[in-house]
């Protein structure tokens, strides 16, 4: 038996890292998954919106996605997937409340991963967890840094400006 979403979706979560970092990992999520691509991205406002192809379920989602500061430290991700139609999501077979399940897990992974490490470079807090362990010397936190810089996340004037507050020139 097929089900059909007839309404938009939305969903909320808060992530342990601050608003700068947090705002990097939705936009590197939307752009890693294979059928989503980000349509603008305002960091001034912390507003991402994404576009979504048409399949044989949808003729398409559009997606607003935000981050606000929940507290110090901590910031919170809303994501609202609805149809590119008239009729809103009258017929899209779950695929709202995919988007939006797809965009969080999405987003929670690459914290996971790399949340540690983009908090250095912004400046911003750090949430502790069990067993995590912080650099053990300004050579190591460089060579994250030039990873970091290598890949895209950081432009050259933050590279060099994070490269000399560890070197303290």
């Amino acid at each position: 038996m097929t089900t059909f979403d007839t309404f938009d979706r939305t969903g909320a979560v808060e992530f342990p890292f601050g608003t700068r970092v947090v705002f990097h990992a939705v936009e590197q999520a939307v752009s890693r998954i294979p059928t989503m691509q980000v349509a603008e991205a305002n960091r001034m406002a912390n507003r991402i919106t994404a576009k979504v192809g048409m399949s044989a379920m949808s003729w398409g989602e559009k997606v607003a996605i935000s981050i606000t500061e929940a507290a110090p430290g901590r910031s919170r991700v809303s994501v609202a997937s609805a149809a590119k139609s008239v009729l809103g999501s009258a017929t899209t077979h779950g695929k709202n409340r995919r988007n939006v399940d797809t965009i969080i897990s999405a987003t929670a992974s690459l914290l996971e991963q790399y949340g540690a490490e983009w908090s250095v470079v912004t400046g911003e807090p750090t949430p502790q967890t069990p067993g995590q362990s912080a650099p053990q010397s300004g050579a190591e936190e460089i060579e994250k840094l030039a990873g970091l810089h290598q890949a895209g996340i950081l432009t050259d004037e933050e590279f060099s400006a994070k490269k000399r507050q560890i070197l303290g020139i």
